[in-house]
């Protein structure tokens, strides 16, 4: 029998607890749980939805009843980049379970990238009234908020989200765009510092602390957040005003 282990021990190594399932397996080789639990734990901890998926299958097979499993093989097929099987796993694993929690944040997760908000806000939203505590949920509705401009609804999310998991670096971006918006000035250039100390890849924060940067006189530090933000993904009326101030910018210092 594989080792008792710390979640701490298995927080530090992940590979320890793929090791030690594959050892469950191994004894139990029908054993669906441990089937999903590795499924979870390639998707999760070691960002391999083929081997998440090779598993989730399995477990599945043996369970074919356990909305859950259906719901992380959800998740490891939109990793995979198929968000049409994803949703098939979705809405199987809501037959199965109408209050299936997970089902209910990714398909919200995959409506909005599909760019369907109403869907994906009534679906964020019953995700909410299964877990009132679900950070994701709350952060992914606060996104959608703030590009729809629902600044207050926004910001009131995000807050909720960052009180439950305090690290989260899309709340802290949107956050800040939302106050900026508002011209909220001194608590969006904090959020937006924050995001970008986390390692945002949010192309609006870097364009937005560019303006302020600029705005503020600062040069310097004002080319180098624009030339950020034209790194990553932007509104295509944004890129353009960004590269113009940039270029403006550009022309100052010569």
């Amino acid at each position: 029998m594989p080792k008792k282990r710390s979640p701490q021990a298995y927080a530090r190594n992940p590979a320890l607890l793929v090791d030690d399932l594959t050892k469950t397996i191994a004894r139990h080789p029908d054993d669906a749980g441990a089937y999903k639990a590795r499924g979870l734990a390639y998707y999760s901890l070691q960002d391999n939805p083929v081997a998440a998926l090779a598993d989730l299958d399995k477990a599945i097979a043996l369970q074919p009843a356990d909305a859950e499993a259906y719901a992380h093989r959800a998740v490891a097929h939109l990793m995979n980049g198929d968000p049409a099987r994803a949703l098939a796993d979705i809405e199987q694993a809501l037959r199965l379970d109408p209050r299936q929690v997970l089902a209910h944040l990714y398909r919200g997760i995959i409506h909005a990238r599909q760019g369907d908000h109403v869907q994906a806000l009534a679906s964020l939203s019953r995700a909410l009234a299964v877990e009132p505590a679900l950070a994701p949920a709350y952060a992914h509705r606060g996104v959608l908020y703030t590009r729809q401009g629902a600044y207050d609804l926004a910001i009131a999310d995000l807050d909720r989200a960052l009180a439950l998991q305090p690290g989260n670096v899309d709340a802290f971006a949107y956050r800040g765009l939302a106050y900026s918006a508002k011209d909220d000035l001194d608590r969006a250039v904090a959020d937006l510092d924050r995001a970008i100390a986390l390692g945002t890849r949010v192309g609006a924060v870097y364009y937005s602390r560019g303006l302020k940067h600029a705005m503020d006189g600062e040069r310097e530090s004002a080319v180098a957040a624009l030339q950020c933000a034209l790194q990553l993904s932007l509104a295509p009326e944004v890129r353009e005003n960004a590269e113009k101030i940039l270029a403006e910018l550009q022309g100052q210092q010569e």
